[in-house]
């Protein structure tokens, strides 16, 4: 589906379901916050709706921050069609019908900042301190790079109950080298087990994702107490679509193309 004619299902989609989302350029500052957040709540309640009415709501929030300048939207949608296979893979690697993962995409634009080329060969009188300094002058406000947000549904219990040999082993790798002892069916440690097997799959197995622990942040959508109002899975939902104001910036931060709950609109 072409980005034209997308856009236009979108907008009847959401029409349909919750009213416009339309930008107007011509209004004054305050209406244009009033319509932003009108529009925002109707996109949001939107993508509510399907994950109910589709029985496939998110229980975790992946959150990738590029340990790199990634500027590249495609190259981006490429490493979230790589998430993708790398999930399914280690928790389904036979493919069974219930225990495949949905996964939702959402591209988030980092803020403009100063571009780094500095006029070293050009030398500025700083009149404060009376000595010649390099020219910062002609540096350029450079678009934000990309990050992304990823809403995965929910991870059979019976996946950690009874693992097959690939996540065992991850297991076996990630609680041996912390010393832990690990009890499979300790009702109240599953989820955390099964955030640790996400993390350990997406660093092993995903080059676009850094070493660093500020490189992935994984936790369950419950764990988020509110976001613009919305709490829980909701909340998580809210915090990956906080930059869609229209229909335009939905398609920039949705990632259609390899993502779940939108495809059957």
């Amino acid at each position: 589906m072409d980005k034209t004619t997308l856009k236009k299902h979108y907008k009847e989609h959401i029409r349909e379901v919750n009213g416009f989302a339309h930008k107007n350029d011509s209004a004054s500052p305050m209406k244009k916050r009033k319509q932003w957040n009108f529009n925002r709540d109707n996109i949001r309640n939107t993508f509510i709706e399907r994950y109910i009415d589709g029985g496939l709501i998110p229980y975790y929030l992946v959150s990738v921050s590029y340990w790199y300048d990634e500027y590249n939207r495609e190259k981006v949608e490429e490493n979230n069609d790589r998430f993708n296979k790398v999930i399914n893979d280690f928790f389904n690697r036979y493919g069974k019908d219930d225990h495949t993962l949905y996964v939702d995409h959402f591209i988030e634009r980092r803020k403009d900042k100063l571009d780094n080329k500095i006029d070293n060969k050009k030398q500025v009188l700083n009149t404060i301190t009376n000595q010649y300094e390099s020219d910062w002058s002609n540096r350029e406000v450079v678009q934000g790079s990309f990050d992304s947000h990823h809403l995965v549904s929910y991870i059979p219990d019976e996946i950690i109950r009874a693992p097959g040999t690939r996540v065992m082993n991850a297991i076996e790798t990630i609680y041996s080298d912390n010393g832990l002892q690990l009890n499979l069916r300790d009702e109240d440690r599953i989820e955390e087990i099964k955030c640790d097997l996400i993390d350990y799959a997406l660093r092993k197995r995903c080059r676009f994702i850094g070493h660093g622990e500020d490189s992935l942040d994984v936790r369950p959508t419950d764990s988020r107490k509110s976001f613009d109002g919305y709490s829980g899975w909701k909340g998580a939902l809210s915090y990956c679509t906080k930059q869609m104001y229209n229909v335009d910036k939905m398609l920039e931060v949705y990632d259609y193309c390899n993502s779940s709950i939108l495809k059957g609109v």
